[in-house]
């Protein structure tokens, strides 16, 4: 890739994460959060909006690709993220720390390092990942992808509890 191209994706890509983060958290835990747990307390509300963060994002797997177990998996990854994103809102009362984890989340999960293996993301800056047997792109690979990305969660979840405990 030419170096104009690489810094023009680079750029898009920063800017769609940007943009993704900080809507997000906006609608789901500044305005949503807020309101269920104005209304039914703090773990109610944090797992309704959980579960309502999860269900958001089934339309975007369902057409990545992604079937039963493996589309299960993505949501309730979703659903885990939404839940962290939502303890740490509630912890710091900023949405600054969420709107980063998650724009870094996203960054690195899908510009940075593919690892979807999607070669048709027009904002890749990073490694294309390219799935080989047996982890070619099949409903098995995409179970593989998402065994890896929920370790990749648990490490993110124990940095920031770990944080959040100790600063």
């Amino acid at each position: 890739m030419q170096p104009d191209a690489w810094l023009r994706a680079a750029w898009v890509g920063l800017l769609v994460n940007v943009g993704v983060a900080i809507g997000e958290e906006t609608v789901f835990r500044g305005y949503l959060l807020t309101g269920l747990k104005t209304v039914w307390g703090k773990w109610t509300g944090i797992a309704l909006m959980m579960i309502i963060f999860g269900l958001f994002h089934l339309p975007a797997y369902s057409e990545g690709g992604m079937q039963s177990w493996t589309l299960t998996l993505a949501i309730l990854l979703a659903t885990l993220f939404g839940a962290l994103f939502g303890l740490v809102y509630l912890r710091t009362g900023s949405l600054w720390l969420p709107v980063s984890l998650h724009f870094t989340w996203n960054f690195v999960e899908n510009d940075l390092l593919n690892l979807t293996a999607d070669s048709t993301n027009p904002n890749l800056i990073g490694a294309l990942t390219r799935l080989q047997s047996p982890l070619s792109m099949t409903e098995v690979s995409f179970g593989n992808i998402m065994v890896l990305e929920m370790l990749a969660f648990g490490i993110i979840a124990l940095g920031v509890w770990l944080w959040l405990k100790y600063r």
